[in-house]
Order: C-alpha cells, then sequence, then structure tokens
C-alpha cells in the first residue's frame, strides 16, 4: 500500500513536471506570469510616462493612424524614441495592434506585455514546466524589458491558433514558420496580408522607403562574425531544431538578445535550455562590461559575442541530434537520391 502511495506520488509529479503537465496547471502558471508581468509593466510605465510603451508605442501609434484613416508611413516622422518615430514594421504590425489603439499608452503597452507573456508560459508549459527556464534568460528580460513582439511570435511557433501572428512580425515569424510549417499559417497569415493590402495598397511601398532609412542595421546573423555556423542547421533539417536555427541565421535581426529569443527552441531538455540561458548572460555581460557600443554603426563586437554565447551553444545542442523527422512525401522522394549523410531518416 505505501509503494502504491509513492507510486502515485511520483506519476502525479511527473505529470505536472513532465513533457505535457496538465491544462488547468498550464493555465494557472501562464495567468499568473501574465498578471505578474502586467504588474510590473503597468508600474513602469506609469513612473516613467517618458517611455511610453517602449518599443510597443509604434504599433499602437500607427494603429491609431489607420483608425483615424491615416497612412502611418507618412505620418510618423522621425523623432527620438518613442516620441514619434518612423514606423519600421509590415502595416500587418499595425493592425493586430488594433485592439489597443483606442487604450492610453499605458495601458495598452501594460496589456500588449501581459497577453504576451500570458501566451508565451501558456505555450512553453503546455510541453513541459522546465521550459519556462528561457524567462531568466536575456533574451525574454530584454523583451519584456522593451515590449517586444519575439515572446508572442515565439507562442505562435507553438499554438497553431496563434500562427497568423507572425505576418506581423515577418523576421521572426520565418523562424516560427520553420519550427512548425503549417497550413494554417500560410492561410491565416495570408488572409492578415491581404486585410493590409486592401487597407492601404501601396504600404509594402511605404515600408521598403522607410526602411531604407533606418539607423539600426538589421543584418542577419549569418553576415555577422561567425554567424555562418548557424547553417549548420541545415545538415538537421528534418528536426524543427535544425530549420530554427538556419532560419534564424538568415532572418535579419538586431544586435541585441530579445531578437534571438526562438533559438530557445532548439533546447529539449531542462540542461540544454539552462546552458543556452548560462552562454547568453556570459556573452550579454560581456557587452554590457565593454560598453558603450554604437550598434548603428559597428555592432560587430557585440554581434560577435551574441554569436559566441547563443548561436555556437544553440549550433552545438542541434548537432548532437540525428537527422531523423517526418517530411512531405514528395520531399523525400526529391531526397531519395542525396547522401544518407544529408538525407536523414524519415520518421
Amino acid at each position: 500500500m505505501i509503494s502504491d502511495t509513492v507510486s502515485g506520488t511520483t506519476e502525479r509529479r511527473r505529470a505536472l513536471l513532465g513533457d505535457e503537465p496538465p491544462l488547468w496547471a498550464c493555465a494557472t502558471v501562464a495567468v499568473v506570469i501574465g498578471l505578474v508581468v502586467g504588474v510590473w509593466t503597468w508600474q513602469r510605465l506609469v513612473a516613467n510616462p517618458q517611455i511610453r510603451a517602449l518599443d510597443f508605442t509604434y504599433a499602437w501609434r500607427a494603429a491609431g493612424h489607420l483608425l483615424a484613416g491615416r497612412n502611418p508611413y507618412e505620418n510618423m516622422p522621425a523623432a527620438p524614441y518613442t516620441e514619434a518615430g518612423l514606423f519600421l514594421y509590415p502595416l500587418t504590425t499595425a493592425i493586430v495592434a488594433l485592439p489597443f489603439a483606442r487604450l492610453s499608452v499605458a495601458v495598452a503597452g501594460t496589456a500588449f506585455g501581459a497577453i504576451s507573456a500570458m501566451l508565451f508560459a501558456f505555450a512553453l508549459s503546455r510541453r513541459g514546466f522546465w521550459r519556462l527556464i528561457v524567462l531568466l534568460s536575456p533574451a525574454w528580460l530584454l523583451a519584456y524589458y522593451n515590449l517586444q513582439w519575439a515572446p508572442l511570435v515565439m507562442a505562435s511557433a507553438l499554438l497553431p491558433f496563434l500562427g497568423w501572428i507572425g505576418a506581423a512580425k515577418p523576421n521572426l515569424g520565418l523562424v516560427a514558420f520553420a519550427y512548425r510549417p503549417r497550413w494554417s499559417t500560410l492561410l491565416t497569415g495570408g488572409a492578415l496580408i491581404a486585410a493590409s493590402l486592401i487597407w492601404v495598397p501601396r504600404w509594402p511601398a511605404d515600408w521598403l522607403a522607410t526602411l531604407r532609412i533606418q539607423e539600426a542595421p538589421h543584418d542577419p546573423p549569418l553576415l555577422w562574425p561567425c554567424g555562418f555556423v548557424g547553417l549548420l542547421g541545415l545538415l538537421r533539417w528534418r528536426t524543427g531544431e535544425g530549420r530554427v536555427l538556419a532560419a534564424a541565421t538568415i532572418s535579419p535581426a538586431m544586435s541585441l538578445p530579445y531578437d534571438h529569443l526562438m533559438l530557445w527552441l532548439v533546447a529539449q531538455s531542462w540542461r540544454e535550455s539552462l546552458l543556452l540561458v548560462a552562454t547568453s548572460w556570459a556573452a550579454w555581460i560581456a557587452a554590457l562590461a565593454t560598453a558603450p557600443h554604437d550598434l548603428t554603426r559597428t555592432p560587430a563586437f557585440v554581434q560577435g559575442l551574441l554569436v559566441a554565447g547563443m548561436y555556437v551553444p544553440a549550433t552545438l545542442i542541434v548537432m548532437r541530434r540525428p537527422n531523423h523527422g517526418a517530411a512531405p512525401a514528395w520531399i523525400d522522394r526529391l531526397t531519395s537520391r542525396w547522401p544518407s549523410w544529408l538525407r536523414g531518416v524519415p520518421a
């Protein structure tokens, strides 16, 4: 009887902490994390009104212009951070932000941060609470601090009903789609893009013109010092982890950790996740210790640190696994004559 009780307790603990915790536990943890992030964000934005809603300010302001019938690319001139500033995002970003447009900037930023954190925590915990270790990383902390889109887009990689979010941030959406390519993502994301073209047909040209005059470079890590190491993910193309690594390597990104949050999708155990947290902190602390850095003109030093602290360990994690996974039948036929080391093993 005692052994049965111990066994039952062990099984319940394993179910709670394992790869598929109960839905109620994931929802509870997600709500708590969302509320904590919401409270912290509200206190920070109210105490510092000059920061408005940080990076989310641009989407919030652009959504307001859309509701007023104005083209945000024509009505958001260059200005100091959060005061106005160029709208450097696709119009789909402004459309996703429409539900927040009527709110005050502090309430909008708080709501966006809390909802993003809640969905992020829920998506991760559904595959094991150990995945929440990423909340200790500089990538997530800076994404939270600056009210960035990375956590929400990473959640879209894990939750099929959120797949369309990637169209609002296409550089990160590419990485999310590479992890779990789905027809539903293409259809819903395409519908969002179609709606944006109906609303402002010329926005792609306006967006590209705005990108040409931005100050902060968004070069893909492939062009960073030794950033090509991430292309080794192509040797594990059958795995979602290998595809994430390769897609993150070729996707335009800032020289700051938050744009590389998706790399935690390669971790398949708490040890691997903790390794990425440790190495990314080592890289970011080294960047802070050698500050100041001009990321608009000479970002190479910080980029090299991020490659060493994030892309190299992620590559080592990916390369430890076999190239084993499912692929559509037509891809299996296309690769049937490839050498075995590159073709991999179909699931």
